[in-house]
């Protein structure tokens, strides 16, 4: 079988001001630092450590804000996650293709099951497969992993940020930069993506998944 890999936050999820307020809550309520949306919308998809280094939390508190954060994006995710425009009827289209379709993403893995369970993802996604204990992309390892599931082989990366887009260049598999999140087309053109799209609205008009398939 042949297995789309799919970037969660800003892909398919629109959870920027989901984990901005999580965020917010646990860097305030621990040590009182404020932090601005823009911080989370500028980096949204990367490991939330990489988002506290930019931040003036100290690396000895990073464990505990992350901790706290953590608990506070649990409670949020449970509320449901708002999906882009577009997002049921690709996955549904590339299901009716016989495609296979598993989550890759920056996430650990047990937040990125429970936003697919709480929301209409859970009808579509075959596999799940978030960052725990190796590195995140654009390390390539994370399709590794989804293909060790027995699935199948992992033929394409779809993504909004550029570190989508190097893991598939280094796992010599295609890829599909999404421009709806930090990353513009441009900055996904140059990174190497073979199409771009600014939105999965926009990529549901093209012919892109037959070329995939």
């Amino acid at each position: 079988m042949k297995i789309l890999a799919l970037d969660l936050d800003g892909t398919l999820v629109d959870s920027s001001m989901q984990i901005y307020k999580s965020l917010a809550t646990a860097c305030s309520d621990f040590l009182g630092v404020q932090i601005s949306p823009t911080l989370v919308s500028d980096n949204l998809g990367l490991p939330i450590l990489s988002i506290l280094e930019r931040t003036p939390i100290p690396a000895e508190s990073h464990f505990e804000v992350v901790s706290r954060f953590r608990k506070n994006l649990e409670e949020e995710i449970l509320q449901g996650s708002t999906l882009f425009n577009g997002v049921i009827e690709f996955l549904s289209i590339a299901k009716e293709m016989n495609l296979m379709l598993a989550i890759a993403t920056s996430k650990p893995t047990y937040l990125a099951k429970l936003v697919v369970q709480h929301s209409e993802l859970n009808k579509h996604i075959d596999f799940v497969q978030g960052t725990d204990g190796f590195p995140p992309k654009p390390n390539p390892e994370i399709f590794t992993r989804i293909q060790a599931s027995g699935m199948g082989e992992v033929i394409a990366m779809i993504g909004d940020r550029v570190e989508d887009i190097q893991a598939a260049q280094h796992a010599s598999i295609r890829s599909i930069g999404i421009a709806q999140s930090a990353h513009s087309t441009k900055v996904l053109e140059r990174a190497g993506a073979d199409y771009t799209f600014g939105s999965i609205a926009d990529m549901l008009a093209s012919n892109v998944l037959k070329g995939l398939s």
